[in-house]
């Protein structure tokens, strides 16, 4: 049987472990903010390609809504969370960070949820991410100098990228 101070020290550890998986030193507290057009754009790429790097480019202070039993998480943090699930990585659980205290009834995003999902789940090949709107990927790939062929052509209809009859011949 334990005595009160084994479990007086194990409760505190057990809280200090929570305290730094939730919110790791030397973070400033920034206004939040939902994600803006460049950074649905990132989260986007990032997964399409499996470029986690692109994940560190979504702002810290961008944050996505809750909903019914869903908490509100980091944007940032979603992106690595997905990214970890889908291609099967836990590695990079360790960048997710929890959205505020612990909650029993909603599900988070979080180091340990990410770690859960990937062991229990992954990968994950129906999981999908948001997409930047038309609009918006219309105007980020003009600033990048790539000018949309056929913008005449009807929403919901692409373009073939190449032309397969030029290119083998």
């Amino acid at each position: 049987m334990m005595s009160g101070k084994r479990i007086l020290v194990l409760c505190g550890l057990v809280a200090v472990a929570i305290f730094a998986l939730g919110y790791p030193p030397g973070r400033e507290f920034f206004p939040m903010r939902p994600p803006n057009a460049h950074e649905t754009f990132y989260q986007y790429i990032a997964f399409e390609f499996d470029a986690p790097g692109l994940c560190a480019k979504v702002s810290p202070s961008a944050t996505l809504p809750g909903g019914f039993f869903i908490a509100a998480s980091y944007a940032r943090s979603d992106c690595y969370a997905k990214l970890a699930r889908h291609y099967d990585r836990p590695s990079l659980c360790w960048n997710a960070r929890r959205l505020g205290s612990f909650s029993l009834l909603s599900e988070q995003t979080s180091r340990l949820s990410c770690l859960w999902d990937v062991w229990h789940r992954a990968p994950e090949p129906s999981l999908s991410t948001y997409m930047p709107g038309r609009e918006d990927l219309v105007a980020i790939f003009a600033e990048m100098g790539c000018a949309p062929r056929g913008a005449d052509i009807p929403r919901g209809i692409t373009p073939p990228a190449t032309d397969a009859a030029g290119a083998r011949s």
